[in-house]
């Protein structure tokens, strides 16, 4: 399986590097890049692909103004935006092979991405068993949501089976990663953000937990049985319970497509949360810059006020001694 991840930041000549690396079958392949070059890529996939800047559908982290954060701390905190928005655009089939990305990735030549090499084990999950420290945690979670957001069991056995994986792999792994936050060297700010991603995967693994447990697969031969192909339930038969009441829009989904949709729901109400949050957090360091930056106009103009104060003073004097002369 190839994994990608940006493992760490430097500086060069008060230049940022993000070292990306890219685990290949055979090899491993590190490369240093700066942001303006992840700009410099996503403005040739564009190209490439005949569309807009704005049409793109993968975001790269916007630009900031420099003097409100430090070098070291605008890095870290785009460090794991570029690491989401690559993976990203590597898994995109229209997008994984073209020439700009392979360039800037370094490839060996004659090399092409293919879905077979993102496909993982477990249902949806690799076994991870060795270390997890912050340089690897984004990419163990990204594989741990992944396999949890595609686990759609289909019949009786493929049912027993997560089961088994959610107590055996899926649980494990997510507690494995939120003990690992604790002995973190990571900034407040990023540190906060792991934890409330590793708090919505726990959610979605407990929810996928407990509608294994609630629910059972409809048998098609069985009198008012749920028939997951019409989404339809039969006169005189019994009715899904499935949270609240049947919607149009949740009439016509099987039992497997509902509970991704309710996973994905819980997802985007969690980001939308996170969303605020920051958007609060930036508020309020604008509004401590603004502060710092009247207090420091309020320390010059009284240093302006007492300049004037000297120099009148000395002025007094003058008149004095030239009084005195006259």
């Amino acid at each position: 399986m190839i994994t990608v991840s940006i493992t760490s930041t430097s500086t060069r000549h008060g230049v940022t590097y993000y070292t990306i690396q890219l685990k290949l079958p055979l090899r491993t392949i590190s490369v240093d890049r700066r942001f303006q070059e992840f700009e410099t890529l996503h403005n040739e996939l564009c190209r490439e692909l005949g569309i807009n800047r704005g049409d793109f559908p993968y975001e790269l982290p916007k630009k900031r103004l420099n003097w409100l954060h430090s070098s070291e701390t605008l890095a870290d905190e785009r460090k794991p935006e570029l690491d989401r928005w690559l993976n990203e655009v590597i898994r995109d089939g229209s997008i994984q092979n073209l020439p700009a990305l392979e360039e800037f990735l370094r490839l060996p030549q004659n090399f092409k991405f293919e879905p077979s090499m993102f496909r993982e084990s477990a249902h949806g999950l690799q076994v991870f068993t060795g270390d997890i420290d912050d340089s690897n945690w984004l990419d163990v979670h990204r594989q741990l949501t992944a396999a949890v957001n595609t686990a759609l069991p289909q019949d009786v056995t493929d049912r027993m089976k997560l089961r088994s994986v959610i107590t055996k792999t899926y649980l494990p792994l997510a507690h494995k990663l939120e003990s690992s936050l604790e002995r973190s060297k990571l900034k407040s700010k990023e540190l906060e953000r792991r934890k409330g991603l590793i708090t919505q995967t726990l959610s979605a693994i407990r929810t996928l937990s407990d509608n294994l447990t609630s629910s059972k697969p409809a048998d098609p031969h069985v009198p008012g049985a749920f028939s997951s192909q019409t989404g339809q339930t039969p006169l005189g038969g019994s009715k899904r319970v499935f949270g609240g009441g049947e919607t149009k829009d949740t009439v016509n989904l099987s039992k497997q497509e509902l509970l991704q949709e309710q996973i994905k729901i819980h997802q985007n109400q969690d980001q939308e949360v996170e969303q605020l949050r920051q958007i609060v957090a930036r508020q309020r360091q604008l509004g401590v810059a603004i502060g710092n930056e009247v207090d420091e106009q309020n320390e010059m103009l009284d240093q302006f006020g007492e300049d004037i104060d000297n120099v009148t003073v000395k002025l007094d004097k003058a008149r004095l001694r030239a009084k005195k002369i006259l």
